[in-house]
């Protein structure tokens, strides 16, 4: 369904209509005579919580990617040689400050 949100008839339970938010269906019912045909719009929370619980899970994916980056790079440490590096990074003929 292509159109704009807004209440319509419910698909589900006839005398009722149900909010369309433009993409889906919501849980949102009321009798049909009770509204004017573009009544309030209600709060759409679902869509806050799923964006809030998705930013924290990136944020702590993200954590944890730094954290175990950081658990295998400094133990190891003492064993880079850093002149062999440079080599790679300045080039041969290059000197690194």
């Amino acid at each position: 369904m292509n159109a704009p949100p807004n209440w319509y008839p419910d698909p589900s339970t006839a005398g009722m209509v149900r909010w369309w938010d433009g993409w889906r269906w919501t849980e949102h019912t009321q009798p049909a005579q009770a509204i004017a045909p573009s009544g309030p719009r209600p709060a759409n929370t679902s869509y806050a919580a799923a964006w809030w619980i998705g930013g924290i899970s990136f944020a702590l994916l993200v954590m944890a990617g730094i954290a175990l980056i950081l658990a295998v790079v400094i133990p190891l440490a003492p064993f880079l040689n850093l002149e062999t590096w440079q080599g790679v990074y300045c080039g041969e003929t290059q000197q690194c400050d």
